[in-house]
């Protein structure tokens, strides 16, 4: 649908593809000054045609209706329509100019004839004075009605409706306002043998924007406009709501075909209640899956495998499963878990039966197991009470509940909910428990309250007391007049639990049969509580794998669980703990926060937040397993960012920090700062890189030429004649783990040298100037290799992800300031230059032709005493 600069509609385009099965029957009404509605869906090779009468229009792509008994009458074969299963999609806008500010009920499409309905069958979708939409459909001894809640729609909104039909499984009604973003589905799987063929010998066929009453006699005509009517020969109604996959490697996307009860993705068949058309709940198996579940808020349990998962648009949560899974959440706000999940608990609450009217509320919960927080709270039916009774609950209809996996279920009863609130009215949101002081109950609290929170944040408390059948085991008084309300249990065979509830006064029960509940619990580990007992399934047994994690846009929450997963927040305010096992996670900004949990975790902090440190990151290592976390700065420091300060102090447990790291860019003078706790190591050197003296101040190593001039130890200014760089990547830092370089603290040398903390190889040499050099080798300035001097404090070997060592070389081996100690410039060897690059190696031969040969290279003279392990010892002894 376009809309034009005023917001009014202007058209609407008919998405072929969110049908399911063949495109019998299309009116777009487009058909400009022609008196013919042309029907186009011709995936029957037949098109039934309509006409316009009684003054019916078409102006802009819109079927354009004045409310007084113009229509559509679509003539042709009627036989191709008398489908025993099919759906019929339309999208329509009640009239505003005609509506004023009260809505005037009218039929939409109908087929057959009201008043023969009892005998020949009917079928009416058509919208109430009340902003509702309902179906009635008609066949033979059995019929089905379908409504909205009241208010669903006003005048001026864009509503889009679909209905689905099965002779075998009964029906569906899916509305989606497309103004308000409101959507409802209702379905009817009690009844059987509904179909389309309807009629008597003078057949009929649909009848667009009006009700053919008697033969030829319309009314209940509709006043607005009508953007198509669309039928296809197939109807979601078989689906349960759950894309399936199997136990092979199957690929799940929006043309997967493969579930045994027909759902797809993004097809519009997401009938579970409190979902959106294409909220999609896709259950994948074993295997090595690959699942893009497209638009909506989706859920997705992998199953065990290595899988590979895209969540897409949309609010999405993901389980991984067992197994080295891919995840992308995607834009939205997302919820990964890496492990576990494979099968979400499903809880189906079937209604059995109830006659005292007590206008009583039914609704479901899942339990905290170790605190009894009561969380995803929904509304399972608004009103239990019997047609007859006060309300319209036939007995058999269910409700199914999905909640995370391995979850406690819990039931509750509102007492006389249903006349005491007006759910229509609360419009879209979600529900909580409070207790008194306004914080999230648990199933011990007393008296606990519900609360609804609109998508505003406005909350509304219901009213009625309520009734916990994990808490209660009985005599909690509940209703208005004073009765005492208890529940009764039994379990079946098949484990479900059925429930009764009873108002009672002393021995006597003052009403009737009261409400009757079967409740039923799938997945691995999920349990149903009460008061009484634990009806609980098997636990599953969950399998790490080493999980690759993406949050992508949106406030992320991802749970890497076992296994050395790689996790990546993206963009948004995300919050990612990365469990047990050796996890890379990367964040930063927007106020991330980053646990490591057990093990030996990596933190890449590659972005930042607003200036002034407004967005900061929290970075919280872990102190459980092998614990040695490291946080990582480069991506920072790389591109722009310098630390202006670093605090620290040692952590809870004696061999990490906890502090804070404030960079500064450069560029652009934003802040911002890095809250850290049990970190074990800091990566760089704080600074883009080590800081070499120069006649024109401290430089940055990389920032030299060939030709500048630094200034040395033993020969003032002197000029670099070589320059060169050993990359050191990841794999090959993996395999040859003796290139892995020293950090050397600031301080760590003594009398505050290095003045910033300092990353060299670790072969490169520091001057240590000393009397105890002195003493043991007769002069007081020597050499020692970085790898000699590491302990348990400020010197020791880091494993970065890869990195660059450099070196520049004078007429003579000399001794420079790096970053304010004293170290060597490179000294050319046998081993040296016999580990260099032929290039490398070839360039220095042209510049020193002396270092072909033996003697030029002995020539070239460390400029101290170089000592051997063992002899560092010496130093190191206290």
């Amino acid at each position: 649908m376009t809309t034009s600069g005023d917001g009014s509609s202007t058209g609407a385009d008919f998405d072929a593809t969110s049908l399911p099965g063949r495109l019998i029957g299309l009116w777009e009404f487009d058909d400009g000054a022609s008196k013919v509605a042309a029907d186009t869906g011709l995936d029957d090779g037949v098109a039934q045609n309509g006409s316009y009468d009684e003054g019916a229009s078409n102006y802009g792509g819109w079927l354009v209706l004045d409310g007084y008994n113009d229509h559509v009458d679509i003539d042709g074969e009627d036989t191709p329509f008398d489908l025993t299963a099919g759906t019929i999609e339309t999208r329509f806008i009640a009239d505003a100019e005609h509506c004023g500010s009260e809505l005037e009920g009218g039929t939409l499409v109908s087929r057959g004839e009201y008043d023969d309905r009892d005998d020949e069958g009917y079928f009416g979708l058509a919208t109430t004075d009340n902003g509702a939409v309902k179906v009635v459909h008609y066949t033979g001894s059995v019929s089905t009605k379908l409504t909205t809640s009241d208010g669903f729609f006003s005048a001026g909104d864009v509503v889009t409706v679909r209905y689905s039909w099965d002779a075998m499984t009964g029906a569906v009604l899916t509305v989606e306002n497309e103004t308000t973003g409101q959507s409802e589905t209702l379905t009817d799987d009690t009844v059987t043998g509904l179909t389309m063929d309807i009629g008597d010998n003078d057949d009929e066929n649909f009848t667009i924007g009006a009700r053919e009453e008697d033969d030829g006699d319309y009314d209940d005509p509709f006043d607005g406009k009508i953007a198509y009517v669309a039928v296809s020969d197939a109807s979601v109604t078989t689906g349960d709501g759950l894309v399936e996959g199997t136990t092979g490697d199957d690929v799940i996307d929006a043309a997967y075909t493969g579930d045994p009860e027909g759902d797809m993705i993004d097809s519009g068949d997401a009938i579970l209640p409190g979902e959106a058309p294409d909220d999609d709940i896709v259950l994948a198996g074993d295997g090595a899956d690959t699942v893009e579940s497209g638009a909506g808020d989706d859920e997705v349990y992998a199953g065990a495998g290595n899988d590979d998962v895209d969540a897409g648009t949309g609010d999405d949560l993901v389980y991984g499963g067992g197994g080295d899974d891919t995840v992308e959440g995607g834009t939205g706000d997302d919820t990964i878990y890496g492990d576990g999940g494979n099968e979400p608990t499903i809880a189906t609450i079937t209604f059995e039966g109830e006659e005292a009217g007590y206008l009583n509320t039914m609704g479901v919960y899942t339990i905290d197991p170790d605190t009894g927080e009561i969380t995803n709270v929904e509304i399972a039916f608004e009103n239990t009470s019997e047609p007859g009774s006060g309300g319209d609950l036939e007995p058999g209809s269910s409700y199914t509940y999905v909640t995370e996996p391995g979850a406690q279920v819990g039931v509750f009863l509102i007492s006389q909910g249903a006349s005491l609130n007006d759910y229509d009215a609360l419009g879209e949101g979600t529900y909580v428990f409070q207790d008194a002081s306004g914080n999230p109950a648990t199933v011990d609290t007393v008296n606990p309250v519900l609360v609804f929170v609109a998508e505003d944040g406005t909350e509304t408390v219901l009213d009625g007391d309520v009734f916990h059948t994990a808490a209660h085991s009985g005599n909690e008084a509940l209703n208005p007049d004073g009765l005492v309300h208890t529940a009764g249990f039994s379990e079946n065979a098949d484990g479900s639990v059925t429930l009764g509830f009873e108002d009672v006064d002393g021995l006597g029960d003052q009403d009737y049969d009261d409400p009757v509940f079967t409740v039923a619990v799938e997945g691995a580990g999920a349990s149903f509580d009460n008061a009484h007992y634990t009806v609980e399934n098997a636990s599953e047994t969950v399998v790490e794998g080493n999980d690759t994690l993406t949050g992508g846009e949106g406030d992320d929450t991802i749970f890497g669980g076992g296994g050395d997963d790689v996790i990546d927040g993206g963009a948004g305010t995300d919050n990612v703990d990365g469990g047990t096992g050796d996890d890379t996670i990367y964040g930063g900004g927007d106020d991330d926060v980053l646990s490591g949990g057990a093990d030996q975790d990596t933190f890449y902090i590659n972005s930042t937040g607003e200036a002034g440190g407004s967005a900061d990151s929290t970075v919280d290592g872990g102190s459980e397993g092998v614990d040695w976390d490291t946080l990582d700065l480069r991506p920072l420091t790389d591109n722009g960012w310098t630390v202006d300060n670093l605090a620290k102090t040692t952590d809870s447990d004696g061999n990490g920090f906890d502090g804070q790291v404030t960079l500064v860019n450069s560029t652009t003078g934003e802040s911002s700062n890095i809250n850290f706790t049990n970190i074990e190591e800091i990566i760089p050197c704080f600074t883009p890189g080590t800081l070499i003296a120069t006649p024109r101040g401290e430089r940055p190593v990389e920032e030299l030429r060939e030709g500048d001039k630094v200034i040395t130890r033993d020969n003032g200014i002197q000029e670099i004649r070589w320059i060169g760089s050993t990359p050191v990547p990841t794999d090959r830092l993996a395999r040859d783990t003796h290139l892995a370089p020293v950090l050397i603290r600031a301080g760590a040398l003594g009398n505050g040298l290095p003045e910033r903390d300092m990353l060299v190889s670790p072969q490169h040499r520091v001057l240590i100037a000393s009397d105890r050099a002195a003493l043991y080798f007769e002069e007081r300035e020597v050499l020692v290799a970085a790898k000699h001097l590491t302990d348990d404090g400020g010197i020791r070997v880091v494993r970065p992800e890869g990195l660059t060592y450099l070196h520049f070389m004078f007429d003579q081996h000399e001794v420079v300031l790096s970053n304010g100690a004293w170290t060597e410039s490179f000294q050319p060897g046998d081993y040296t230059l016999g580990g260099m690059g032929d290039a490398q190696r070839s360039e220095i031969y042209e510049l020193f032709p002396e270092l072909r040969t033996d003697v030029g290279r002995r020539d070239y003279v460390a400029a101290r005493k170089t000592l051997k392990k063992h002899e560092a010892l010496l130093l190191n002894q206290n």
